[in-house]
């Protein structure tokens, strides 16, 4: 699975826009086949407001 990590900041529209575009281009870079739909996992607790505390991968499954 290809993913990208982001902070709270970066999870903001439009810019978590980029962090798709980005899982995707590094996948078809790769020769991977993207076999399913790009998705965000959260990481459990978070610590508080943090604009730069990483709280999600965009991640998208591949062959």
């Amino acid at each position: 699975m290809e993913d990208t990590r982001l902070t709270r900041a970066q999870m903001e529209y439009p810019h978590i826009l980029g962090a798709y575009e980005a899982v995707h281009r590094a996948a078809e870079e790769e020769g991977l086949g993207v076999i399913g739909s790009a998705r965000e996992i959260y990481f459990g607790h978070h610590t508080g407001p943090d604009p730069n505390e990483p709280i999600c991968d965009v991640a998208v499954p591949v062959r």
